[in-house]
């Protein structure tokens, strides 16, 4: 057995800007909606695309706002490059 078996099961802490959150919101909903999510290499990744996708649409407000449309545009251009 490796290193890794015996570590243990510690909780991760990311930070995300509500821009990265609600783009990353709206792409792994998309990939759902597209049944693109549906063939992870095993089980344990589609647990963990469900519990993102959970843990972004729990803190994000955006997706129940009016204007959800708007406000992930404005996201995404902030996000994007200059060229």
């Amino acid at each position: 057995m490796g290193m890794m078996a015996n570590m243990p099961d510690t909780d991760v802490t990311i930070t995300l800007t509500n821009d990265e959150a609600l783009v990353l919101f709206e792409l792994l909903h998309r990939w759902e909606d597209q049944e693109r999510v549906g063939s992870p290499q095993n089980e344990a990744e589609l647990v963990a695309l469900w519990n993102l996708s959970g843990l972004l649409e729990r803190e994000l407000r955006a997706p129940f706002d009016p204007r959800y449309a708007d406000l992930l545009a404005e996201a995404t251009a902030r996000l994007t490059p200059s060229e």
